[in-house]
């Protein structure tokens, strides 16, 4: 019964790490057309 609530706290704990990395990898996505956008408006105004 143990070890099955430690495997359980495992896979909860790999769940939540992996959510996380999507969520961050989301947010670079969102962030990157914005880079883009800054980049060339940049090179448009010299």
């Amino acid at each position: 019964r143990y070890s099955s609530l430690t495997s359980l706290l495992n896979k909860l704990n790999n769940l939540t790490s992996l959510t996380i990395f999507c969520m961050r990898n989301y947010s670079s996505l969102i962030s990157l057309p914005n880079e883009l956008g800054n980049l060339t408006s940049l090179t448009f105004f010299d």
